[in-house]
């Protein structure tokens, strides 16, 4: 491949691994551990909408037990619904952290809930930005104007004569006026709308004389001083005056030569519809106007100019330029204690729609959603039940995804007796996948070694069993009856039969109108041939002391169907039976009790190959093949020893990477690898 092709993949991969959820989409429930739930109430009587509201958490704990990223870049949060919200975590000092966090409605005095979700150390920061989260700051530190955030100049807010605000970045500030006269300017934040219930404004003006001065429009529109609220303060007029469309609201004498301070406005609409705003220079109290003001849009501009007299006048950045929404008094938050987040489908994939109970050991929570949020000082076992009057499975309390039955199918309960040659796995896991991988249902083997499932008829299923994170894969069923039971062995393998049944061949197919079986032996046995369909024994067949038998057996309907032979030595009376299932869609599980038990390298399978393949025999065909290949290049560039040592490893290392090494696989790899080493040495 070529290297551009290379470099393509890997950004591919790059950027799919980094692919994150946009806010506002439903939260991945299936990968997030906690969320703590957090209540907010209005207390100043006014409906807020998208109010930052800002919460301080100590992380201390939640890092220490490893539930949180350090650099809480799990962290999310979100409405009732699982919607994400834009949060924006403004400090952070001893893991004591300050966040902002966007909500889009708050009724006046009333209460809502929103959930801080964490447990997630695969997830990045979805962090947004503070203007995202409709709080503007800036410290005007660019190289050049932040024209995707301001306007500089708007001739919609022109105060006097020309505009000729200019950028200075070498000293951090906007000059609004030179030392000119009739020059003005001014900037407009872009896309920014103040909120009706209040805002707050933080800038810094400085005037280097005695000129008209400086101009704060809100709630304006673009038409400049006739519309909106107006705060100007100047030196020429010595006044500090509110006014708006229906005349000065407040007016305070103000006599300075010249001035540099740091204005500080608060603005806050009353539950009874009146405004409040505190005008602050410096600290000091200015205006302080309650009553009611005429509102004509909702922008804001940030203004300096002058007519006859002449001076600079300069909007800085230090300190930052601040707007953002504000209220007072502000609403007030409770944190709530730690819930483990379990995400409840059908086996289906669908979303649960029912009642179901899980007990976690703290006692029993019902749940009528497909979201389930248990406290984490209830779960005090190590599994749950989940059941309802019909019905129970068990799940690791760590799973994210609890898998319930389908209230619309056929269930019935299984037994499953494990023969545990190896006595390694008691008090492990039964754990079972049904035909698209889905871990369905998980149980504890007991220590007579018989796990009670509850599954659905007519599915297929894998078994696995699982302790201390060693895995062995008993095989593939198919429950064909209701009540079944089931035989597994992990380990040596049960007794063999007789060479005589061992050497009894079957042939079982459904051409779609019938179903023809065949078997033949070497020697005269008995057989039984018995086919059920749904719902009970549909033909049976008996031969006595026969070689050969045939039947074909035709039907109707073309459905779900078993077929069962038996095979027995009329001489001991040994018995062998084998079940074949025939129908649309049917997948031929393995055999449980003749499964083979395959030397696993290092307790790993990196890779499971499908099970039609296995069933083909195509495995090994592709792992040899494979094998080959690499000889041949071997051989062909370097030696045959080399060709030899590269193919016995690479088929080695192929087996254990689907976590299939026969011992033969191993006799194989070891001997071709000593010839190669043998042939290798001998060259030198």
């Amino acid at each position: 491949m070529r290297k551009g092709g290379i470099i393509i993949i890997i950004l591919v991969v790059m950027s799919l691994s980094s692919y994150q959820l946009a806010l506002s989409d439903p939260i991945d429930y299936e990968s997030w551990t906690y969320r703590r739930k957090i209540e907010i109430h209005e207390e100043s009587g006014v409906a807020l909408t998208d109010y930052p509201i800002l919460i301080e958490y100590d992380f201390s704990s939640l890092i220490s037990e490893g539930k949180i990223r350090s650099d809480l870049g799990d962290l999310r949060f979100t409405d009732e619904n699982g919607n994400l919200l834009n949060y924006h975590i403004s400090e952070i000092n001893n893991n004591i952290a300050k966040i902002y966090i966007k909500i889009p409605q708050i009724p006046a005095g009333g209460n809502i809930t929103i959930y801080m979700y964490y447990g997630n150390p695969s997830a990045t920061s979805a962090e947004s930005s503070l203007w995202d989260i409709g709080i503007i700051t800036e410290d005007w530190t660019e190289d050049s104007f932040p024209s995707d955030k301001w306007i500089l100049n708007d001739p919609d807010y022109t105060t006097f004569g020309d505009l000729a605000g200019e950028f200075q970045p070498d000293h951090d500030r906007i000059l609004l006026a030179p030392n000119q006269q009739s020059k003005c300017g001014n900037v407009v934040p872009k896309n920014y709308e103040l909120p009706e219930y209040g805002f707050y404004l933080k800038a810094r003006f400085e005037d280097t004389g005695n000129s008209d001065g400086f101009k704060v429009f809100f709630y304006a529109t673009a038409s400049g001083t006739s519309n909106g609220v107006e705060l100007r303060f100047n030196g020429y007029y010595d006044e500090i005056v509110l006014e708006d469309s229906d005349g000065i609201r407040a007016q305070t004498s103000w006599s300075v030569e010249g001035f540099n301070i740091v204005l500080e406005m608060y603005v806050v609409k009353k539950s009874n519809g009146d405004y409040s705003v505190k005008v602050y220079f410096d600290g000091e109290l200015k205006i302080d106007y309650t009553g009611s003001l005429v509102l004509k849009g909702s922008e804001i501009a940030l203004t300096g100019g002058h007519g006859g007299a002449a001076a600079e006048k300069y909007l800085w950045g230090n300190p930052e330029v601040t707007i953002k929404p504000y209220i007072d008094p502000a609403p007030t938050y409770t944190i709530y204690s730690e819930e483990r987040v379990y995400l409840i489908k059908f086996d289906d994939g669908t979303l649960c729609n029912s009642t179901i109970y899980i007990d976690a050991g703290g006692g029993v929570v019902e749940s009528n959603y497909h979201i389930c949020a248990i406290e984490s000082s209830k779960i005090t076992s190590e599994y749950l039940i989940v059941s309802n009057e019909t019905w129970s499975r068990r799940f690791k309390v760590g799973r994210h995804v609890l898998y319930v039955p389908q209230p619309d199918q056929t269930y019935t309960n299984v037994l499953i007796i494990i023969n545990d040659y190896t006595g390694e796995f008691e008090g492990g896991w039964l754990k079972v996948y049904d035909s698209a991988q889905r871990l369905i249902q998980e149980e504890i083997i007991p220590l007579d070694y018989k796990v009670s499932c509850y599954l659905k008829l007519y599915e297929t299923y894998k078994l696995v069993v699982e302790k201390d994170n060693e895995e062995r894969v008993l095989g593939y069923v198919t429950i064909d009856q209701e009540n079944k039971t089931i035989t597994s062995y992990i380990g040596t393998t049960p007794p063999t039969y007789s060479e005589i049944l061992e050497g009894v061949n079957y042939n079982v197919t459904d051409t779609g109108t019938s179903i023809m079986v065949t078997v033949t032996s070497e020697e005269p046995i008995d057989v039984l041939i018995k086919i059920y369909n749904q719902t009970g024994e549909e033909f049976s067949h008996s031969s006595s002391n026969v070689e050969t038998v045939s039947i074909t057996h035709t039907y109707s309907e073309k459905t779900f169907r078993t077929v069962e032979i038996t095979v027995t030595d009329p001489e001991t009376g040994e018995s062998k039976k084998v079940t074949y299932y025939v129908g649309t869609g049917v997948t031929q599980p393995f055999t449980l009790e003749r499964t083979p038990n395959p030397l696993q390298l290092f307790n790993i399978t990196f890779f499971s190959i499908p099970y039609e393949i296995r069933q083909l025999g195509l495995e090994n065909i592709l792992v040899y093949c494979t094998g080959i290949v690499i000889f041949l290049i071997l051989c062909t560039k370097y030696t045959l020893g080399v060709g030899c040592i590269g193919a016995g490893i690479t088929i080695l290392f192929m087996k254990a990477w689907i976590g299939n090494v026969t011992y033969p696989d191993l006799i194989a790899s070891v001997v071709i690898v000593l010839g190669g080493l043998y042939e290798f040495t001998r060259r030198r």
